[in-house]
């Protein structure tokens, strides 16, 4: 074997062991979970709880009367559910942050509020085709239960602490 030949052996022996391999366990750790989407949202109220066990992705607005008609509770019942890792997230379907901003004031909802566009690479969020619609996910994403808004009512059935999976 010549030189020349050795010499470009050498190279592509080299340039295949800097190659990383790819394993399923590796693409697996690449999943991107809630905790990770929301890192990089900023909420128009309040800020996102990024080490919540549990997610809620609620799907309203100003204009809509069974959005307001379950607001006020909604308000009420986020301190518990913020105290027990469970985060609530209004996806405003307004038209504009401000009136979204106003319709939480109104209520004196401290949850956080983003608009479609900052939630749309939250795992386990999908477009409603009607509202109030709620997603109820784990912190990776996976959607435990969606529906009407009115499930949000269930997120102490729904939101129980897995210890293997709670890091």
């Amino acid at each position: 074997m010549n030189i020349k030949k050795l010499f470009a052996c050498t190279l592509v022996l080299a340039a295949v062991a800097a190659t990383p391999l790819s394993f399923a366990d590796d693409e697996a750790a690449e999943t991107p979970t809630v905790r990770s989407a929301v890192k990089s949202v900023k909420s128009f109220n309040g800020k996102i709880n990024k080490k919540a066990k549990y997610y809620i992705y609620l799907q309203s607005a100003s204009w809509c009367g069974p959005c307001n008609a379950e607001m006020p509770e909604l308000a009420k019942m986020y301190p518990k559910m913020k105290r027990a890792g469970v985060e609530l997230i209004l996806v405003s379907a307004d038209r504009d942050e401000e009136t979204a901003k106003a319709f939480l004031k109104k209520y004196k909802a401290g949850f956080p509020g983003v608009m479609p566009a900052e939630a749309a690479d939250f795992p386990g969020f999908q477009p409603a085709s009607g509202i109030p619609n709620a997603i109820i996910v784990d912190y990776k994403g996976n959607v435990l239960k969606s529906g009407h808004g009115s499930i949000i009512k269930q997120w102490k059935e729904i939101c129980k602490p897995n210890k293997k999976d709670d890091k």
